[in-house]
C-alpha cells in the first residue's frame, strides 16, 4: 500500500534538482501505447524514480490511469522499465517532471511486461491506493492542473488561480464540498505561484 507524502518542489520540462537525501522526481503526463490481447490500449502513467538514477528502472513505482481502468498502482521491472526508459528519454520536455519527498510502497504488485500489466488490469489488482485521502488526490489534479496552465498562460494572479482551480475541480465531480475545494486550491495556488512566475516566458503575474 503507498503512503505519500505532498510534491515540494515543482518545475517543468528539464527534471528539477532533486538531491538523493530530499527525495525522488516524479514523471508525468506520459502516454503509454501498448496491445493487449489484440486490444490496443493508452493509459496515462506516473512514474516515480525511487533509486533516483534519472530513468524509469527495475524498482520505480508507477501509476497507471485512464482507457477506462481503476487508478492502479504498480513496481517496474524488466522490460517494461526499459520499455518506458527508452520512450520517456524521447519523451524529453513534454513530460511533466516533479520534486517529492518519498512515500511508503507495500504490497504493490510488480509488472515486468505490457503482458503483465494488461493481466494487472484485467483484474484490478493495484486498485486505488487508499491511504490516500480525497482531499490528496484533488490536490494533486489541481497541482497538475496548475502546472499545465502554467505554460504560455497569461493574465492570472494568485487569487485568479485559486479560483480557476476550484472551479475546474467542482466541474469534474471532486466530491468535495465547496469551501473544502476553495481551500485546496488556495493552497495549491500559493504554491504554484513562485513557480509559475519563474518560467520564462509564462506571462504570469502574481502580487
Amino acid at each position: 500500500m503507498l503512503t505519500p507524502t505532498l510534491a515540494l518542489v515543482v518545475t517543468l520540462g528539464a527534471p528539477p534538482p532533486c538531491p538523493k537525501e530530499f527525495g525522488q522526481i516524479r514523471w508525468e503526463g506520459y502516454e503509454h501505447l501498448f496491445a493487449d490481447g489484440g486490444r490496443q490500449r493508452r493509459l496515462l502513467l506516473s512514474v516515480w524514480d525511487r533509486d533516483t538514477d534519472g530513468k524509469p528502472s527495475d524498482g520505480d513505482v508507477a501509476r497507471a490511469s485512464g482507457d477506462g481502468v481503476d487508478e492502479t498502482w504498480f513496481v517496474l521491472q524488466g522490460a517494461l522499465a526499459r520499455d518506458l526508459a527508452a520512450k520517456f528519454k524521447r519523451a524529453g520536455d513534454a513530460l511533466q517532471t516533479t520534486c517529492e519527498s518519498r512515500f511508503e510502497v507495500n504490497d504493490v504488485p510488480k509488472v515486468a511486461s505490457n503482458a503483465a500489466l494488461g493481466r494487472l488490469l484485467a483484474g484490478q489488482r493495484g486498485g486505488a491506493a487508499p491511504e490516500i485521502s480525497r482531499d490528496e488526490q484533488v490536490r494533486g489534479q489541481m497541482a497538475g492542473w496548475a502546472d499545465e496552465w502554467c505554460r504560455g498562460k497569461a493574465g492570472l494572479n494568485e487569487q485568479q488561480l485559486a479560483a480557476k482551480l476550484a472551479a475546474r475541480a467542482a466541474e469534474s465531480g471532486a466530491g468535495l464540498p465547496k469551501a473544502r475545494l476553495r481551500g485546496i486550491a488556495s493552497d495549491v495556488a500559493k504554491e504554484k505561484a513562485l513557480a509559475c512566475a519563474r518560467l520564462e516566458g509564462s506571462g504570469f503575474t502574481f502580487p
